[in-house]
């Protein structure tokens, strides 16, 4: 399994920049932080405040690969293949995981692991200089050691799973849903003492970050948090600003999301009647699969439940966070299908309605194969970087050739600009936990990118977003910022210059920090 999956992996990756995602290169900027000795720092931003968005676990894993090719960014190739490897390797404990605790057939555990691994989802993110695939590989380690503290209970055992499930957290900040699933089936199975170690060695593990979360709030502007502050801030106030009807609303979207995915993966080119059918069939396997998970390993199928709350309440896009976990679901999927086939019939009605039952859950995969055959031969694995990389060439090579080395943008593709152009940067636009379910009027955008603006000292703002632009035509009317037109680029972008009134007598003239 590890070899097949490592040699699509790696056929898979592609030569695209890296930052198109946005995620990735932030990642790979807090590498080159570490790896160049500034720490963790947001380099591409004015002042290089102190990184406490995204859990240093993965930029530390970037920063000693960094360390070993320092050459950017011919090292992007080096981040992508190891994610290939760390594919491989989740491909592995994947196998092992359906086959020792899901006790799977090796029939059966094969298809669901390559399926998981070598598909187009985990191929997508694999692709990509993103957290997901070494938390997958991390994730199923320690659902394989904390499956087996259960049966062999010890207090080592117990502190190896607390302190998994802390690297797991720090890694990705979802892996935390681990935690406390495994302290809550220690704690019933094998006695407080087994939970509360594993608690204490977990807390202990994540205690040096959440004090530097603490230790350095607000060092961006208020507008920027929900890109590079801490999550636990933005969150609860978003969830204050939406309210008991609002988060109804956001896990009714994001639910929606997710099956109209499913629909898509288990049954492309088809009606949406059929559609519905192969959805229908795919939820009872999975249910009939959580039944037989439930006792023979729960902490899979607690973590698998509480990371679905998670997503569903987590104000944003939730295809991602279902792409990356895409291994366990085919797992699961698997043991709704092996317990089908363990059901004893008996009598010719029961035993057509096993045959049906299976011949429908083959179908269902089929649909799934269909998909992934398809995007075989689309690359459909690179479709984002491929896209991305178009949109940000015009206004990348517009700011290497027509900024100086000290100017400050605002521009999309922010992340891009310092990699690749050599220019500090900010996103034009704030993001709000609210707003993925209530969009932001357009005035209180052009607010935003105003304080934005001001706050960055930017000489520049470069930008194809149609939100942006629109923001824009609000500024025009103001006499605080004035932006100037002064290039045209291919795809729709435009340069402004940006023009301030001259700086009262006593000020400094230069944005806070």
């Amino acid at each position: 399994m590890g070899a097949v999956v490592l040699a699509v992996a790696i056929m898979a990756v592609s030569p695209y920049p890296v930052g198109v995602f946005v995620d990735d290169g932030y990642y790979v900027i807090l590498a080159k932080a570490l790896a160049t000795g500034h720490g963790l720092r947001y380099l591409q931003l004015p002042g290089e405040p102190y990184a406490t968005h995204f859990p240093p676990g993965y930029p530390v894993f970037l920063a000693v690969l960094w360390r070993m090719a320092p050459d950017f960014p011919s090292n992007v190739a080096v981040f992508k293949f190891a994610n290939a490897g760390l594919l491989a390797i989740a491909a592995f404990l994947g196998y092992l995981l359906g086959v020792r605790r899901l006790r799977l057939s090796a029939r059966v555990a094969a298809p669901a692991v390559l399926l998981g691994t070598a598909s187009i989802p985990a191929l997508l993110l694999a692709g990509m200089v993103l957290s997901e695939t070494l938390c997958l590989a991390l994730l199923v380690a320690t659902l394989l050691v904390a499956e087996r503290a259960l049966d062999t209970p010890s207090i080592r055992a117990a502190v190896a799973v607390g302190l998994l499930c802390g690297v797991l957290a720090l890694v990705r900040t979802l892996g935390a849903v681990v935690l406390p699933v495994a302290v809550l089936l220690l704690w019933r199975r094998c006695g407080w003492r087994h939970g509360a170690a594993a608690l204490a060695a977990g807390l202990l593990l994540l205690a040096p970050w959440q004090l530097w979360v603490v230790a350095h709030p607000g060092e961006q502007l208020p507008d920027l948090v929900g890109s590079f502050g801490s999550y636990g801030g933005w969150l609860s106030a978003g969830y204050r600003e939406l309210g008991w009807t609002g988060l109804w609303a956001l896990a009714a979207r994001n639910a929606g999301v997710l099956l109209g995915s499913v629909r898509v993966l288990i049954a492309p080119l088809l009606p949406v009647g059929v559609k519905d059918v192969f959805l229908g069939v795919a939820l009872v396997v999975w249910v009939l699969g959580a039944w037989a998970a439930a006792r023979r390993a729960p902490v899979f199928l607690g973590t698998v439940l509480a990371y679905l709350c998670v997503v569903l309440l987590w104000p944003f896009a939730p295809l991602r966070f279902i792409w990356g976990i895409w291994l366990l679901v085919a797992l699961l999927f698997a043991l709704g299908v092996s317990a089908i086939a363990r059901w004893r019939a008996s009598g010719p009605v029961a035993v057509t309605a096993r045959r049906v039952a299976l011949a429908a859950c083959a179908v269902v995969a089929a649909g799934h194969l269909a998909y992934n055959v398809r995007g075989y031969h689309g690359r459909w694995w690179d479709s984002i970087p491929r896209a991305g990389a178009e949109g940000a060439a015009p206004l990348l090579r517009w700011a290497a050739e027509r900024t100086r080395p000290g100017d400050i943008l605002v521009s999309d593709y922010d992340n891009m600009q310092y990699l690749y152009a050599g220019r500090r940067a900010l996103p034009p636009y704030t993001l709000t936990a609210a707003e993925y379910v209530r969009p932001l009027p357009e005035r209180e955008r052009a607010d935003a990118l105003g304080r934005i603006l001001a706050y960055s000292g930017a000489r520049f703002l470069l930008s194809s977003s149609d939100s942006v632009l629109q923001a824009v035509g609000v500024l025009a009317s103001r006499g605080d910022v004035h932006l100037v037109p002064i290039d045209s680029l291919a795809g729709g972008g435009t340069v402004f210059r940006v023009e301030r009134p001259e700086a009262r007598p006593g000020s400094t003239g230069r944005p806070g920090r």
